[in-house]
């Protein structure tokens, strides 16, 4: 459950028969739950459904992941209309840099979008990560960024 920035609005998830996360919903405080409305429904069985703030409080996700990794971001985005995502970074020092931040100009690719691909998540490690998702169809892992 993730609170609205209006103080009156929250948004869950539901799980389907097999008790996996799969559709995230907004409910207004004091509207019957039948008002609910429904933002998202992940069908694939193998994949889930989340909802997060960011931790600033100022937005919510849903289909994005953004995890840290060395000196940088690893930002799983839509962005440019690949709706199957691709795997973006942002150097740290830019994104807390507000003026530098507000302009995406530094962001750069890691794994470049591929309409046969879709981005699912990213694990980090210490010298490596592992971009998780499925191409063609079936889950596949990638190892990216090992030295």
């Amino acid at each position: 459950i993730v609170w609205g920035r209006d103080a009156e609005t929250l948004f869950y998830v539901t799980q389907d028969a097999a008790q996996r996360s799969h559709k995230v919903w907004s409910h207004l405080l004091g509207a019957p739950q039948s008002d609910d409305t429904s933002l998202f429904t992940e069908d694939d069985e193998i994949f889930y459904a989340d909802v997060f703030k960011t931790s600033s409080g100022r937005f919510l996700g849903v289909k994005y992941t953004v995890e840290h990794w060395q000196n940088e971001l690893l930002i799983s985005t839509n962005r440019d209309g690949d709706v199957n995502f691709k795997l973006m970074s942002l150097p740290l020092h830019i994104v807390l840099d507000k003026q530098k931040a507000a302009h995406n100009s530094q962001w750069t690719s890691v794994f470049a979008y591929d309409p046969t691909v879709k981005v699912a998540s990213v694990i980090c490690f210490e010298s490596f990560f592992v971009l998780n998702g499925r191409q063609d169809g079936l889950t596949q892992s990638w190892i990216c960024g090992s030295t």
